[in-house]
């Protein structure tokens, strides 16, 4: 099916892609049959697509992947590497940010923002068990302070109630709190 969606940029086409990568992941959450390690691989991968539709100027495109990432980011179900995590803000989340900070309106930098500090939180008991936790911590705050430094009285507010509200649960939640 993939076969023949590619090559063909219409609104229709792109959607049937967005269509197609969530089945990719719906198969990936039920078959046991993929190892842990490519799992990840795939699923980041998908995370990749998701945010490069998401750049998308059409609306409707735009639209339909940032609800496919948001689920695919705060899913119960994926339970993934703490490694694979990190990746996933690597490579996904701080560009995604950066670009929406470059380019973005008010509303797509609040969404942002709020989706990389729901991100990490609901994620949090994966991504602590990285080493380099408190790295990836004061890079999601920096990414933050950028919106609250650049932005307008609605979006300093939101940014500055998402940074207030994720510091408390993770000084008082995460296990090595002492550090913060």
């Amino acid at each position: 099916e993939m076969g023949s969606l590619v090559g063909d940029n219409s609104t229709e086409a792109r959607l049937r892609q967005i269509q197609f990568l969530q089945t990719i992941l719906q198969t990936l959450s039920k078959h046991g049959s993929f190892s842990k390690k490519k799992r990840d691989l795939i699923w980041l991968k998908v995370m990749q697509l998701f945010k490069s539709f998401l750049l998308s100027d059409n609306d409707k495109i735009r639209r339909r992947a940032s609800s496919c990432l948001h689920a695919s980011l705060l899913a119960p179900s994926w339970i993934v590497s703490s490694t694979t995590w990190k990746l996933c803000f690597e490579n996904v989340l701080f560009p995604l940010a950066h670009e929406v900070h470059e380019t973005g309106t008010d509303s797509m930098r609040v969404r942002t923002a709020t989706l990389l500090a729901r991100t990490c939180l609901h994620n949090i008991s994966s991504l602590a068990e990285h080493p380099e936790f408190h790295k990836l911590w004061f890079r999601i705050i920096g990414v933050l302070a950028k919106d609250i430094q650049g932005g307008s009285e609605i979006l300093v507010e939101a940014v500055r109630s998402v940074v207030v509200h994720r510091s408390i649960f993770v000084r008082e939640y995460h296990p090595y709190h002492s550090c913060f």
